[in-house]
Protein backbone atom coordinates (compact mmCIF):
# COMPACT_ATOMS: atom_id res chain seq x y z
CA UNK A 1 0.00 0.00 0.00
CA UNK A 2 2.78 2.39 0.91
CA UNK A 3 4.60 1.69 -2.61
CA UNK A 4 1.13 2.36 -4.00
CA UNK A 5 0.58 6.26 -3.23
CA UNK A 6 5.02 6.48 -3.77
CA UNK A 7 4.21 6.07 -7.48
CA UNK A 8 1.13 8.46 -7.38
CA UNK A 9 3.03 11.73 -7.28
CA UNK A 10 6.29 10.72 -8.61
CA UNK A 11 8.36 13.97 -8.28
CA UNK A 12 12.22 15.24 -7.55
CA UNK A 13 12.94 18.74 -7.08
CA UNK A 14 15.59 19.90 -8.85
CA UNK A 15 16.33 23.45 -8.58
CA UNK A 16 16.21 23.84 -5.14
CA UNK A 17 16.86 20.72 -4.07
CA UNK A 18 20.04 20.35 -6.37
CA UNK A 19 19.05 16.82 -7.00
CA UNK A 20 20.15 15.12 -10.33
CA UNK A 21 17.31 12.26 -10.79
CA UNK A 22 19.16 11.11 -13.82
CA UNK A 23 21.66 9.51 -11.51
CA UNK A 24 19.28 8.19 -9.28
CA UNK A 25 18.54 4.65 -9.10
CA UNK A 26 14.94 3.48 -8.89
CA UNK A 27 15.56 2.06 -5.14
CA UNK A 28 17.04 5.59 -4.49
CA UNK A 29 14.29 7.26 -6.06
CA UNK A 30 11.33 5.35 -3.80
CA UNK A 31 13.49 5.99 -0.60
CA UNK A 32 13.43 9.77 -1.59
CA UNK A 33 10.00 9.61 -2.07
CA UNK A 34 8.93 7.63 1.18
CA UNK A 35 10.97 10.28 2.91
CA UNK A 36 9.56 13.05 1.62
CA UNK A 37 5.72 12.06 1.74
CA UNK A 38 6.22 11.18 5.34
CA UNK A 39 7.71 14.93 6.23
CA UNK A 40 4.79 16.46 4.26
CA UNK A 41 2.44 14.29 5.81
CA UNK A 42 4.04 14.95 9.45
CA UNK A 43 4.49 19.10 8.63
CA UNK A 44 0.74 19.33 7.56
CA UNK A 45 -0.59 16.70 10.72
CA UNK A 46 -2.49 14.56 8.27
CA UNK A 47 -2.26 10.86 9.42
CA UNK A 48 -1.41 8.28 6.86
CA UNK A 49 -4.80 6.69 6.57
CA UNK A 50 -6.33 9.23 5.20
CA UNK A 51 -3.73 9.32 2.61
CA UNK A 52 -4.84 5.38 1.40
CA UNK A 53 -8.11 6.05 1.30
CA UNK A 54 -7.56 8.87 -1.15
CA UNK A 55 -5.73 6.52 -3.20
CA UNK A 56 -8.45 4.28 -2.62
CA UNK A 57 -11.12 6.91 -3.10
CA UNK A 58 -12.81 5.48 0.56
CA UNK A 59 -12.99 9.48 2.10
CA UNK A 60 -14.33 12.86 1.24
CA UNK A 61 -11.73 14.33 3.59
CA UNK A 62 -9.08 14.29 1.26
CA UNK A 63 -10.60 17.57 -0.28
CA UNK A 64 -9.83 19.63 3.46
CA UNK A 65 -6.71 22.53 2.66
CA UNK A 66 -4.73 20.12 5.43
CA UNK A 67 -4.55 17.23 2.94
CA UNK A 68 -4.15 19.08 -0.30
CA UNK A 69 -1.40 20.65 1.36
CA UNK A 70 0.42 18.00 2.07
CA UNK A 71 -0.01 16.88 -1.61
CA UNK A 72 1.05 20.38 -2.22
CA UNK A 73 4.31 19.87 -0.08
CA UNK A 74 4.99 16.61 -1.74
CA UNK A 75 4.71 18.04 -5.04
CA UNK A 76 7.02 21.21 -4.79
CA UNK A 77 9.40 19.50 -2.55
CA UNK A 78 10.00 16.45 -4.92
CA UNK A 79 9.84 18.89 -7.79
CA UNK A 80 6.88 18.20 -9.45
CA UNK A 81 5.48 21.58 -9.31
CA UNK A 82 7.72 24.76 -8.86
CA UNK A 83 5.66 28.37 -8.00
CA UNK A 84 2.57 26.75 -8.67
CA UNK A 85 3.68 25.55 -11.78
CA UNK A 86 3.76 21.52 -13.22
CA UNK A 87 7.04 20.21 -13.77
CA UNK A 88 5.95 18.07 -16.44
CA UNK A 89 9.44 17.55 -17.61
CA UNK A 90 10.37 16.28 -14.26
CA UNK A 91 7.20 13.56 -14.16
CA UNK A 92 8.64 12.42 -17.69
CA UNK A 93 12.09 11.33 -16.49
CA UNK A 94 10.76 10.09 -13.15
CA UNK A 95 8.96 7.92 -14.96
CA UNK A 96 11.78 6.97 -17.07
CA UNK A 97 13.35 5.71 -13.66
CA UNK A 98 10.70 4.27 -12.18
CA UNK A 99 9.78 1.84 -14.91
CA UNK A 100 11.87 -0.94 -16.56
CA UNK A 101 8.78 -2.40 -18.80
CA UNK A 102 8.57 -0.38 -21.98
CA UNK A 103 4.67 -0.58 -21.84
CA UNK A 104 4.34 0.47 -18.93
CA UNK A 105 7.08 3.36 -18.98
CA UNK A 106 4.36 4.52 -21.95
CA UNK A 107 1.65 4.20 -20.24
CA UNK A 108 3.00 6.81 -17.64
CA UNK A 109 4.43 9.13 -20.22
CA UNK A 110 0.62 9.06 -21.64
CA UNK A 111 -0.49 10.32 -18.53
CA UNK A 112 1.50 12.91 -18.13
CA UNK A 113 0.67 13.88 -21.42
CA UNK A 114 -2.99 13.67 -20.86
CA UNK A 115 -2.86 15.14 -17.47
CA UNK A 116 -0.78 18.42 -19.30
CA UNK A 117 -4.21 19.31 -20.97
CA UNK A 118 -6.26 18.60 -17.65
CA UNK A 119 -4.07 20.60 -14.70
CA UNK A 120 -4.12 23.93 -15.04
CA UNK A 121 -0.64 25.77 -15.85
CA UNK A 122 -0.77 28.04 -12.70
CA UNK A 123 -2.80 27.18 -10.10
CA UNK A 124 -3.56 30.05 -6.68
CA UNK A 125 -1.08 27.63 -4.38
CA UNK A 126 1.12 24.70 -4.39
CA UNK A 127 -1.52 22.86 -2.03
CA UNK A 128 -4.33 23.03 -5.44
CA UNK A 129 -1.52 22.43 -7.37
CA UNK A 130 -0.61 18.90 -5.97
CA UNK A 131 -4.12 18.06 -5.19
CA UNK A 132 -5.07 19.02 -9.01
CA UNK A 133 -1.66 16.99 -10.11
CA UNK A 134 -2.24 13.75 -7.89
CA UNK A 135 -6.25 13.79 -8.67
CA UNK A 136 -5.84 13.65 -12.48
CA UNK A 137 -3.28 11.54 -12.14
CA UNK A 138 -4.43 8.83 -10.09
CA UNK A 139 -7.55 8.99 -12.39
CA UNK A 140 -5.65 8.53 -15.25
CA UNK A 141 -3.63 5.42 -14.31
CA UNK A 142 -6.54 3.67 -13.85
CA UNK A 143 -8.23 4.89 -17.25
CA UNK A 144 -4.75 3.42 -19.24
CA UNK A 145 -4.61 0.43 -17.01
CA UNK A 146 -1.36 1.19 -15.33
CA UNK A 147 -0.45 -0.54 -12.07
CA UNK A 148 0.93 2.12 -9.38
CA UNK A 149 4.17 0.97 -7.78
Amino acid sequence: MFLYYLFLTHIIYITNAAVDIKGLTKAELAELEQKTMTECLKKHSVNETLLSEFLNEETSESTSKEFKCVLGCYTEEMGYGKDKKPQWDVMEEVHKIEYDNDEDKEKALKIVKTCKTIVPEEVEDSCELGFAMHSCYLDQSKKVGLLLV
